[in-house]
């Protein structure tokens, strides 16, 4: 995490001046110990601990994800509906890391909910010897409260625990239950509404 490149000077994107964190050292350090307390504890929805302006096609939620986690180390990939030059100025700008094309080479990932997740087949799972060499995927949603409901076990759960993120694409269980058979690699998943976040590790089991 570099709290350095999480400027609190402005830049201007567009017309609108974003900033990134207030106070980057605090900030950042409040997310990622939120996302650390989601990936303990799958399925539970946690509130954001801060409010982040985002540009178009990210929500706060997301972008303080980003700006906690991505630096100059780091490799980003946007998807369709979230790639925009708004987006890639922002993180740039904000977090240093670099943006590819390529969705095989990254270290982040993020799409909209509504999505194809075929359009992240190709993420990096990691291997035997280093299943950590994964991508995180972060999904951008509405909610948390969808009618279709994912009942996760596992690691972290005492006994079940119900997820059901809004909107998601029909094809999305289908595809994390392939991701979660090739355990111990595979792909951690954060979904980010615009105030909570909630994560899906590949460790987790599921049932629809």
């Amino acid at each position: 995490m570099n709290a350095q490149s999480n400027s609190l000077t402005t830049q201007n994107i567009g017309q609108t001046t974003l900033p990134g964190f207030h106070n980057p050292v605090f900030d950042a350090t409040a997310v990622f110990r939120t996302v650390l307390e989601a990936m303990s504890h799958p399925g539970t929805v946690i509130e954001t601990p801060l409010t982040c302006e985002s540009p178009r096609k990210l929500n706060s939620s997301a972008a303080s994800i980003l700006l906690a986690l991505t630096d100059m180390d780091t490799t980003v990939w946007l998807s369709p509906k979230t790639e925009c030059s708004d987006v890639a100025d922002y993180l740039r700008f904000h977090t240093g890391c670099s943006l590819t094309n390529n969705a095989d080479h990254c270290d982040f990932a993020i799409i909209n909910g509504q999505e194809d997740p075929d359009l992240v087949t190709s993420l990096p799972i990691g291997t035997a010897e280093y299943p950590d060499r994964s991508a995180t995927l972060i999904i951008t949603v509405d909610h948390f409260n969808a009618e279709l409901k994912a009942v996760l076990s596992g690691p972290g759960i005492k006994t079940t625990s119900n997820l059901s993120p809004a909107p998601l694409n029909s094809k999305f269980w289908g595809w994390m239950k392939a991701n979660r058979n090739t355990f111990p690699c595979g792909i951690d998943i954060i979904f980010a509404s615009p105030t909570h976040i909630c994560a899906l590790p590949r460790s987790s089991e599921m049932d629809i």
